[in-house]
């Protein structure tokens, strides 16, 4: 008898915990899928750069020409005006450049 009383209760209860659970695995995915927005714009900001182009936000945009000046002069000083750019960045760069046409 004891049980029939129990058993609302238990279902209640594991209808709360289980939306509790669905909200957190859902902070945890969003945690991650930021994490790799965020790394994958790391890993194009050079690309970009050379190209004249940067993030704002989630857009690609260009660079302002004292803008753009200023980063050319700062990367060609870092590198001695050499490209560090290894085979896989030049594939990333030849698809940006012919996203950007």
């Amino acid at each position: 008898m004891i049980e029939r009383l129990i058993e609302p209760f238990r279902e209640e209860l594991c209808l709360l915990r289980r939306g509790r659970r669905l909200r957190e695995e859902g902070i945890q995915v969003q945690r991650q899928v930021r994490k790799t927005l965020r790394d994958a714009k790391q890993r194009l900001a050079g690309p970009l750069r050379q190209l004249g182009l940067h993030f704002h936000g989630d857009t690609i945009r260009k660079f302002r020409r004292n803008q753009l000046l200023k980063t050319s002069f700062v990367v060609s000083f870092l590198t001695g005006g050499v490209s560090m750019m290894d085979e896989s960045d030049a594939q990333l760069r030849d698809d940006l450049q012919a996203l950007s046409r």
